[in-house]
């Protein structure tokens, strides 16, 4: 991977910007710059794939990226209707580097945007789709609608959750969960609501993204999650989610925890 000098960065970035008019030739050139800091030497199977990354990935170093999304950003939101169609395109590409770019441009669009960001992170998430992309993919596309269209974006999340494939549901619970981690998002009643009936049997592919969102729940309302839990368990929980349970005690204050520890040890003397 090719060192990179951040003058000389730089003045490859400011030079790329002023294609941004024309959303082919800006593509094409922030193509090339990645491709010139990319990690040329690496093949797949050398090393176990980064979770964070596509299948097809530049490696590009990560000083290259967070400049280019800084950038990406300040001119979206400067150039909303260039930077919606600069997107599309940008978002063609297979790379993850080149998706992650996508997402910045829609991410940092101004509110009155918010149906056209809608739009895309709708057409943008599809059953088949790398989930361990879409994750961080998420967090960068809905940057403006957690705070502009909290409810819209909540119920596009619903319906990943209720969604029939396995990917789906997964990107609807780590999608929820950035939500959760989102400080400004408030409506926590609807969260519960909506993953309710994921943990009366949580699925064994989901248990990990399960309890990362039950982790986040409760460090953000101990109280109210703790009751949740044992409104969900009620008086017959499944293994599964007495198991899920216990993982996460760890996370609530000493006096939740005794609840529903006393809770569980009451299940298992009946």
């Amino acid at each position: 991977m090719p060192a990179v000098q951040l003058i000389q960065l730089n003045q490859q970035i400011n030079a790329l910007t002023q294609h941004f008019a024309d959303p082919i030739a800006f593509r094409n050139e922030v193509e090339m710059l990645l491709v010139r800091y990319a990690d040329l030497t690496y093949k797949p199977g050398q090393a176990v794939r980064q979770s964070n990354l596509a299948a097809s990935s530049y490696r590009t170093s990560p000083i290259v990226l967070r400049k280019l999304a800084q950038r990406m950003a300040g001119l979206a939101a400067h150039n909303p209707e260039l930077a919606l169609a600069t997107a599309d395109h940008v978002w063609q590409a297979e790379q993850a580097e080149m998706r992650q770019l996508a997402a910045v441009l829609i991410g940092n669009l101004p509110a009155e945007f918010s149906g056209e960001v809608l739009k895309r992170l709708q057409a943008w998430t599809v059953p088949g789709i790398d989930v361990s992309q879409m994750g961080s993919l998420f967090e960068q596309c809905s940057i403006q609608l957690r705070h502009s269209e909290p409810n819209q974006l909540l119920e596009i999340v619903r319906s990943w959750l209720d969604a029939p494939d396995i990917g789906m549901v997964r990107l609807g619970v780590i999608a929820i969960t950035t939500l959760v981690s989102d400080h400004d998002f408030e409506n926590l009643p609807a969260v519960y609501n909506a993953i309710s009936p994921l943990l009366v049997i949580p699925h064994d592919e989901l248990k990990h993204e399960l309890r990362a969102l039950l982790v986040q729940l409760a460090r953000r309302s101990p109280t109210e999650t703790g009751y949740f839990l044992r409104q969900v368990m009620g008086s017959n929980p499944s293994p599964e989610l007495t198991r899920l349970v216990r993982r996460v005690l760890p996370e609530f204050p000493e006096e939740i925890q005794n609840r529903i520890r006393g809770l569980l040890f009451a299940f298992q003397r009946e």
